[in-house]
């Protein structure tokens, strides 16, 4: 059980980065725009990102600390959310680069 926390913990990794690079690109074409609310919302999207990133290390101390079965519902969790994140960011990247 502790290498399929471990890996689900690796995978939340990998889904964290993914949504910090998406949500850098699709901050940077808000921050190209001359209008100061949309830079505004290019800096929000981009703390945003940055902040939910943040949770893999929770999971990296569950593996280290805690029971094996909670990395694994925490991690597991956190892949599906922050991969869904990472789905709606394109999404929304593909949409604000359509002329």
């Amino acid at each position: 059980m502790l290498i399929v926390a471990w890996i689900l913990t690796a995978l939340d990794i990998l889904a964290s980065a993914a949504l910090v690079l998406s949500g850098g690109i699709l901050a940077s074409v808000f921050w190209s725009s001359h209008v100061s609310t949309d830079q505004t919302i290019g800096v929000g999207i981009l703390i945003a990102s940055l902040v939910i990133a943040s949770h893999s290390g929770i999971g990296i101390w569950l593996c280290l600390k805690k029971p094996p079965i909670w990395a694994s519902i925490y991690s597991g969790l956190f892949v599906a959310l922050t991969g869904g994140g990472v789905f709606v960011s394109w999404a929304l990247i593909e949409a604000a680069v359509r002329p």
